[in-house]
C-alpha cells in the first residue's frame, strides 16, 4: 500500500487589519495549485485548502493537518501564501484574515508554536512551501526597502530531520507608511513556476518519470531567476532518499541500451572555468580508477582536455591519461571514444580569450591527494583569508598593509585595498552578497570596500580584531582592543550600538536569524539582543590570561553557542538561559583554542588547538568523534560545504584536509613555514592556505 500524502493550501489575501495590505494574488495561487496537486495523474495529494481563515481556525486547521498523520512516511506539504511578519523581538508570525498587526502574539501564527507543531508529527517527511512577504520592527534599520531571507532565519526555525522547506526569500520587500509597516507583495513567479513545473512535467530534469523536491527546486529557481533576476528562493532541511512530490506526463521513453553520461556537474565544469578545469580532470581520473559510470566517456573526455587552449590543463589532462596508462595521443580530427551523439558537448569547448598567465607553474604535481592551482605572494606572513560567499573571490590579508582579492576561476589578483603606511591587516570579511568586503587593520580603522565602485569609506574602531556581516548584510560587527564592540549601519555609515566589556573584544558573531550578537573578551562570553542593546546571557570562567576567550560561534540553527580560548576549553551553551552544556577539553595545561567551526547540520563541531590537534565533538552528547594530529599548533580549521571533510593549518608547514567522522586524512597540502589561514571555497572545491612564508595557494584536493 502506498504511503498516504496529504496537502494543506493556506492562503490570505484579504486582511481585517488596514495596516495590512490585501494580496490579490495568493487565492489565485491556491487554486491552481490545488488543481495539481490533487490530480491523481500527477501529484495525488489529499488536498485540503484553507482560505483566508481566521487565526483561530488556522491554528485548528494546522493541529489536525500535523497531528493527523498516522504513520512516519504519511508525507505532508503545507504551502502558505500571505504575510510574514516580525515583532520588535524578531519573531516570525504568519498572518491570519483577522491578524492585528499590533497585536501579533495573539494574533498570528508564531513560527516557535507552528515548529513545535511540526515536531510532535509522526510523518517524517514533511516538506513547507513559504511563498510569503514579511514587514517587521525596522528598529534603526527604517528607510531601508530591500531585505534578504536571512533576515527571517527560515531555515533555522524550521530545520529539523525529514524537513525540506522551500521559500521565495528574496521576492520579498519592505515598504513605509509613517509608523505602520506593509509587507508589500510582488506577483508570485515563485507558485506559478511550482504549478508550471508539476503540471507540465518540465520539473522532471533527469527524464525519470518522478519529480523529486529537489528537481523542482532546480526548476523553480531557473523560472524565477529568469524573470526576477533579483529574487533567489531557498531550499534548506535534511531529508534521507528523494521526497517524490509528482510524475511526468513527458516521462522520457527508456532505451533499449541506455547510456551512461558524465554527470551533469562534471560536463559543465569541463567548460568552464581554468581551475574549474582542473578539478574537472581529478573527477575524471578518479571516475575511471573507481570504475564508475561512463569510463569510456571519462578518458574521451581526458583526451579532448589534452587539446586545452591553457598550457596548465593540457599537461594535468596528459599526466592524469599517463597514470591511467593511456598514453597515446588522440589522432587529429578524430572523435575521441564516448563523446560522440548526446556526450560531444563534453569536449566541445567554446573559445576562450587567453587571461593573464595565473603566478604558479604551469604543471604543478599532485602532493598526498592536493594539487596546487594558484598562488600569489605578499611582502609579509599571510593572517587572514576569505571567500566570498558565492565563491568568485578570496580575500588575503597580511603583516603589511595591503589586501589581495583574487578571481578564483583564473588564480590571478584583480583588486588591493590599502591601508595606512606600516599598518598590518588583521581581519577580512565578504557581505552575504559578495559585493562588499570589509578589511580591518591596526590603523585603527575599517575598511568597506564595495567592489563596483571604486571608494572604500573608513569607520574608526581601534585595534579591530574581529569584524562579521549580519546575515541580512545591512549591518556590521567589529570587535576591537578598546573593550567595545561596535554595530555599524553600512547605509549611512553611521554607528548604531557599543556592546561594553571590562577587556578587549577578541571575537564576534551573528546568531543566524541577525537578532543576536555575540561576543568574547577577556574570561567571558556574552550575548546581546541587537534591538535594545540588553545583554541576554554569558558564560565565564577561571583562566590564567586576559585573552581568555578568543572564539565565539552560532551553531546553524542558532540554538547553541561554542566559545573557547586561552586554558579554557570549549563551552556549549544555550544563548538565551546562559546554561552550560558540555567543556570541550583539549589536552595540556595551556591549551589555546584557535579556531571553530561547525558541521552545516550542526551535529559536528571542529576545534583547533596549539597542542597539536584539531578534534571533532558530537554537539548533543559532548563526546569526542575524532582527533586530527598535526606536528606543531594547528592554527585554524574550515568545514567544508557538505560537511563531510574538514581542513586544518598548522605550524609544522602542512595544511591538511580530513574525512569526518572518521578522521581520516585525504590530503597535504605543503607550505616553506608555518600555515596560519586557511578557508573551503562555498562551493566546496577549492581549499586556500596562508602561511608565514608570504604565499597564499589555491589547491584542488583529489576526490
Amino acid at each position: 500500500m502506498a504511503p498516504k500524502r496529504s496537502a494543506l493550501i493556506v492562503a490570505t489575501s484579504e486582511y481585517s487589519d488596514p495596516k495590512l495590505e490585501d494580496l490579490p494574488g495568493p487565492r489565485e495561487d491556491a487554486r491552481e495549485l490545488a488543481r495539481v496537486l490533487g490530480d491523481p495523474a500527477i501529484c495525488d495529494f489529499e488536498v485540503e485548502t484553507a482560505i483566508d481563515p481566521g487565526v483561530q481556525e488556522l491554528r485548528v486547521t494546522l493541529e489536525r493537518f500535523f497531528r493527523g498523520s498516522g504513520t512516519s512516511d504519511h508525507l505532508l506539504l503545507l504551502h502558505f501564501s500571505g504575510h510574514g511578519l516580525k515583532d520588535d523581538s524578531g519573531r516570525l508570525y504568519f498572518a491570519a484574515s483577522d491578524t492585528q498587526f499590533d497585536h501579533l502574539f495573539s494574533t498570528a501564527i508564531n513560527d516557535q508554536w507552528l515548529h513545535e507543531l511540526i515536531d510532535h508529527a509522526r510523518s517524517q517527511r514533511i516538506v513547507l512551501v513559504l511563498d510569503c512577504c514579511f514587514g517587521g520592527a525596522f528598529g534603526r534599520r527604517r528607510g531601508r526597502r530591500a531585505a534578504t531571507k536571512e533576515a527571517i532565519g527560515i531555515e533555522e526555525r524550521f530545520e529539523g530531520k525529514g524537513r525540506v522547506i522551500v521559500s521565495a526569500s528574496t521576492g520579498m520587500q519592505y515598504a513605509y507608511e509613517g509608523d505602520s509597516r506593509h509587507g508589500i507583495s510582488v506577483p508570485s513567479v515563485f507558485t506559478k513556476a511550482v504549478v508550471e513545473g508539476l503540471e507540465t512535467g518540465s520539473a522532471d530534469r533527469d527524464g525519470d518519470g518522478r519529480i523529486s523536491i529537489d528537481e523542482l527546486y532546480n526548476h523553480v529557481v531557473e523560472q524565477v531567476r529568469t524573470n526576477r533576476p533579483e529574487q533567489m528562493p531557498t531550499k534548506s532541511g535534511y531529508v534521507e532518499g528523494d521526497i517524490v512530490i509528482g510524475r511526468s506526463r513527458r516521462r522520457r521513453p527508456a532505451a533499449a541500451t541506455p547510456k551512461p553520461r558524465l554527470p551533469r556537474e562534471i560536463r559543465a565544469a569541463i567548460q568552464g572555468s581554468l581551475i574549474a578545469r582542473l578539478g574537472a580532470i581529478v573527477a575524471l581520473e578518479h571516475r575511471v580508477t573507481a570504475g564508475e559510470g561512463d569510463v569510456e566517456g571519462a578518458l574521451g573526455a581526458l583526451r579532448g582536455l589534452q587539446d586545452d587552449d591553457s598550457r596548465q590543463v593540457a599537461s594535468a589532462a596528459s599526466a592524469a591519461l599517463r597514470r591511467l596508462g593511456q598514453i597515446e595521443a588522440r589522432p587529429p580530427g578524430e572523435d575521441p571514444p564516448g563523446t560522440a551523439g548526446q556526450d560531444a558537448e563534453v569536449t566541445q569547448q567554446p573559445a576562450r580569450q587567453t587571461s593573464p598567465e595565473a603566478p604558479q607553474p604551469t604543471d604543478v604535481p599532485w602532493f598526498m591527494g592536493a594539487r596546487e592551482v594558484a598562488r600569489v605572494t605578499h611582502t609579509g606572513p599571510i593572517v587572514t583569508l576569505a571567500f566570498s560567499p558565492d565563491g568568485s573571490k578570496l580575500a588575503s590579508g597580511a603583516k603589511e598593509p595591503t589586501v589581495q582579492i583574487l578571481d578564483t576561476s583564473t588564480g590571478v589578483p584583480i583588486r588591493q585595498v590599502k591601508h595606512g603606511w606600516l599598518t598590518h591587516i588583521r581581519k577580512v570579511a565578504f557581505s552575504p552578497d559578495s559585493q562588499v568586503l570589509a578589511t580591518a587593520s591596526d590603523d585603527h580603522e575599517v575598511r568597506i570596500c564595495d567592489l563596483r565602485l571604486d571608494d572604500a569609506p573608513r569607520l574608526p574602531h581601534k585595534n579591530v580584531n574581529s569584524l562579521v556581516f549580519s546575515p541580512d548584510g545591512a549591518r556590521l560587527a567589529t570587535a576591537g582592543a578598546d573593550k567595545t564592540a561596535q554595530l555599524w549601519d553600512l547605509a549611512s555609515g553611521g554607528q548604531v550600538s557599543t556592546f561594553q566589556h571590562d577587556f578587549g573584544v577578541q571575537a564576534v558573531a551573528f546568531s543566524p536569524d541577525g537578532q543576536l550578537l555575540a561576543t568574547g573578551a577577556s574570561k567571558m562570553a556574552r550575548i546581546w539582543d541587537i534591538a535594545s542593546g540588553r545583554e541576554i546571557s554569558k558564560a565565564g570562567w577561571e583562566a590564567m590570561f586576559d585573552w581568555a576567550c578568543s572564539q565565539v560561534s552560532f551553531s546553524p540553527n542558532g540554538r547553541v553557542v561554542a566559545s573557547g580560548g586561552q586554558n579554557s576549553g570549549v563551552r556549549l551553551w544555550d544563548p538565551i538561559s546562559g546554561v552550560v552544556h558540555h567543556v570541550l577539553e583539549h589536552e595540556g595545561l595551556m591549551a589555546f583554542v584557535s579556531g571553530l567551526a561547525f558541521t552545516p547540520n550542526g551535529r559536528l563541531l571542529g576545534t583547533a588547538s596549539d597542542n597539536g590537534t584539531a578534534r571533532i565533538w558530537d554537539v548533543t552528547s559532548g563526546q569526542q568523534v575524532a582527533v586530527l594530529q598535526h606536528g606543531g599548533p594547528v592554527n585554524g580549521i574550515a568545514m567544508s560545504p557538505d560537511g563531510a571533510c574538514v581542513a586544518t593549518a598548522s605550524n609544522d608547514t602542512t595544511a591538511r584536509v580530513w574525512e569526518i567522522p572518521s578522521g581520516r586524512q585525504i590530503a597535504q597540502m605543503p607550505h616553506d613555514g608555518p600555515v596560519r589561514a586557511i578557508a573551503y571555497s562555498p562551493t566546496g572545491s577549492l581549499v586556500a592556505t596562508g602561511g608565514d612564508d608570504k604565499s597564499v595557494r589555491l589547491w584542488i584536493v583529489r576526490p
